[in-house]
């Protein structure tokens, strides 16, 4: 069967205790990391099931580049989802074991309408009122134009951050 997908909030999901054996969270873990979603996370997990928690972080300047073109037209509220964000201490404090943190450097190729999509997608863009997106998104297409290689696009270093823990077999 085709699988399901179902949009529901991390902090109560409509699962029965020990659902699944394992859970992820790609990109996205930074906006739930709370003491509830975490606790709702163990309590889906079978015993001896794992959380993976997957973030890509910008290795360059490419994301505080971004902000400061934002900010040049609006006073930013939060320019950082999470200051401090660290899954691996969450998952420790949640009493996850075999907590593990490995980091994987590597780059990202996008043209130049893909990285201002990219732009778009951070959090920082919700203080951008709409009517300042056309003049924003100019300023970051040309800020994009000029770092775009020969092949025509901008190549962005990453470091691609895998953490994993496990729920212990003999705790709820």
């Amino acid at each position: 069967p085709p699988p399901e997908f179902l949009l529901i909030r991390a902090d109560g999901l409509a699962f029965d205790d020990g659902s699944f054996d394992a859970v992820t969270a790609f990109g996205a873990f930074h906006w739930f990391a709370t003491a509830a979603s975490i606790a709702e996370l163990r309590r889906v997990l079978r015993p001896g099931g794992h959380l993976v928690v997957v973030n890509k972080r910008d290795a360059g300047s490419f994301a505080d580049d971004i902000v400061r073109i934002v900010a040049r037209h609006v006073p930013l509220a939060v320019a950082s989802p999470k200051t401090g964000y660290d899954p691996a201490a969450l998952m420790e404090a949640h009493r996850f074991i075999d907590v593990s943190s490995h980091a994987v450097v590597s780059t990202e190729s996008l043209s130049a309408p893909q990285a201002v999509a990219h732009a778009r997608s951070l959090r920082l863009w919700e203080d951008v009122p709409p009517a300042l997106y056309r003049t924003i998104e100019n300023d970051l297409s040309d800020y994009v134009s000029a770092r775009l290689g020969a092949a025509g696009r901008l190549v962005r270093d990453l470091t691609t951050v895998v953490v994993s823990g496990r729920k212990p077999a003999d705790i709820g």
